[in-house]
């Protein structure tokens, strides 16, 4: 029994000091939400590093938004199962993202899989 007691508190212990850390974190904006989208490219713009994608937002009714993502150079594009880059994504291909929001708003692209 003590040494459940013991285990708890030092459970607790750890807890509270990475608490005061993550709240910092979430109030400077640093900590970032991975999320997943899938649509159809709408857009591409190679000079800006964008493209609009029309995401599906709810399945039930079938209602689709139309978002802006940004391509960085860490972002990771496969076409077909090859690498390739943004040049070889085209308006109507059907992409899955995995992105980030950043705290100004701009999504951006971690990996990217174009398919038919």
């Amino acid at each position: 029994m003590k040494k459940y007691i013991i285990a708890l508190a030092v459970i607790l212990m750890v807890a509270g000091l990475i608490q005061p850390m993550l709240s910092l974190a979430l109030a400077q904006g640093t900590v970032e939400t991975v999320k997943k989208a899938s649509g159809n490219v709408v857009s591409v713009s190679n000079e800006d590093s964008t493209i609009d994608v029309s995401c599906l937002t709810d399945a039930l009714k079938k209602t689709y938004e139309q978002k802006t993502f940004s391509v960085s150079d860490k972002t990771t594009i496969t076409k077909n199962g090859e690498a390739t880059d943004l040049y070889d994504v085209v308006a109507g291909d059907k992409v899955s993202l995995v992105y980030s929001t950043t705290a100004e708003g701009e999504n951006i692209i971690s990996s990217m899989v174009v398919g038919k």
